[in-house]
């Protein structure tokens, strides 16, 4: 005999709702993806707009930053020294590691907050990207045009 598994939402009142998730995130794709007639003009702008913003961010650090205490002993009582900071970020397979000066640590965390903030306007350039691309493909009108055929002329003149 087979079980069939429904998943349903509870929210935090306890109510139901029975309407899958998937139909309103279909739902809101296909309101989304209603074109207007500026739409092209409008996402190039918006991908402008965005490169802009991540050429801005001059400074930036992969990784985490994280701190760690050295517990020990001195003159037979329990001694806990730092905290110390620690950069960690992965390189292939590799994990790296690099200690951070105190007087460092603030600066670090904006450069990271800027890693991240690229990454996002670079996760909306890519659906801006993509959302153009699909424009083109449904009005061919907006795609570029090849500039026209120009034949190429040798310096040289053949023999007959």
């Amino acid at each position: 005999m087979r079980k069939r598994v429904q998943d349903k939402k509870v929210t935090e009142n306890g109510v139901r709702l029975d309407i899958p998730l998937f139909l309103f995130a279909r739902l809101c794709t296909i309101v989304h993806n209603i074109t207007m007639p500026d739409d092209y003009a409008t996402l190039t702008q918006r991908r402008t707009a965005l490169l802009d913003q991540m050429a801005a961010l001059d400074r930036m650090e992969r990784g985490r930053l994280s701190e760690q205490f050295l517990h020990g002993l001195k003159d037979g009582r329990k001694m806990t020294w730092g905290p110390y900071y620690v950069l960690q970020r992965r390189r292939g397979r590799q994990i790296v590691k690099k200690r951070v000066p105190a007087d460092r640590v603030a600066a670090v965390q904006a450069d990271i907050r800027h890693h991240e903030e690229f990454q996002q306007l670079a996760q909306c350039y890519a659906e801006i990207t993509e959302e153009m691309t699909r424009l083109e493909d449904a009005r061919p009108e907006l795609k570029k045009k090849p500039p026209p055929f120009k034949p190429i002329i040798s310096g040289r003149r053949r023999r007959s």
